[in-house]
């Protein structure tokens, strides 16, 4: 374990050095995993149309809201992770009522979230969560890079609406642990990944979450060194907190 360990800390060594240098493009799509029990269960040819009617429709709204291809674009110190446009059928955009964009800077170990709902603009600022990662030696073919498959644990504060003794409602924060896996390629030697994800010694290129019931997984990768990737934090607006956000969303 001790040996497993500084094995390890050499890595992150070799990634501070080498990362220096690499910066690019990373395009990720989000699948929503409930889509595959609804497809197995509409193959069965027993269920009746009312069922079959139900469940295309429970598929047509996870593929609406849940299945998106993002961008990540990324340098030494910096990244921005956002949704990237949906087209829809009529060729028109697709325009959706709530949009966010996360940024991470690492040299400060924070995330901006500029986020918006409904006209309605939010920026939050607080720390990089930490993921307690455990690599194992599992390992499998992301396109053309071989990756390395680990698992997290990660407490979070979940913020929920409950009823006040007073009338109405209050904010409360929950501690709340959740786990997942994730591939990431030691070759692409820069500690980050999709949304809030980072800290293992490669990027991640596919991740499971929520739960077992959301994945995102690479699609595209470009990696260019000659051509620095700017990428402006929103500190031009007044940041908040998660935890404001949350009490301010439910004013």
């Amino acid at each position: 374990m001790i040996k497993f360990r500084l094995l390890l800390g050499i890595l992150f060594s070799v990634i501070t050095i080498n990362a220096q240098s690499f910066q690019g493009k990373v395009v990720y799509k989000s699948i929503a995993l409930d889509k595959e029990r609804y497809l197995n269960q509409l193959a069965d040819f027993s269920i009746s149309p009312s069922k079959k009617a139900e469940l295309q429709e429970s598929i047509s709204i996870l593929e609406r809201m849940f299945e998106n291809s993002y961008e990540l674009i990324f340098n030494k110190s910096l990244s921005k992770f956002k949704k990237k446009a949906k087209i829809g059928s009529d060729g028109k955009e697709d325009i959706s009522a709530m949009s966010s964009t996360i940024y991470k800077d690492f040299d400060k170990h924070i995330y901006y979230e500029d986020k918006e709902i409904v006209g309605d603009n939010f920026l939050i600022c607080d720390s990089l969560p930490k993921y307690d990662w455990k690599v194992s030696t599992e390992v499998k073919k992301i396109g053309k890079y071989t990756c390395s498959k680990a698992n997290f644990t990660n407490s979070i504060i979940r913020y929920k609406r409950i009823p006040s003794p007073n009338g109405g409602f209050e904010t409360k924060p929950e501690t709340e642990v959740i786990s997942g896996e994730a591939w990431y390629a030691a070759e692409i030697p820069v500690s980050n990944g999709p949304d809030r994800f980072h800290g293992l010694p490669g990027l991640i290129l596919e991740v499971t979450y929520n739960q077992g019931k959301s994945k995102m997984i690479c699609t595209e990768i470009e990696i260019n060194n000659d051509q620095k990737q700017k990428i402006e934090l929103p500190t031009d607006k007044k940041a908040i907190s998660e935890e404001q956000y949350w009490k301010e969303k439910d004013m």
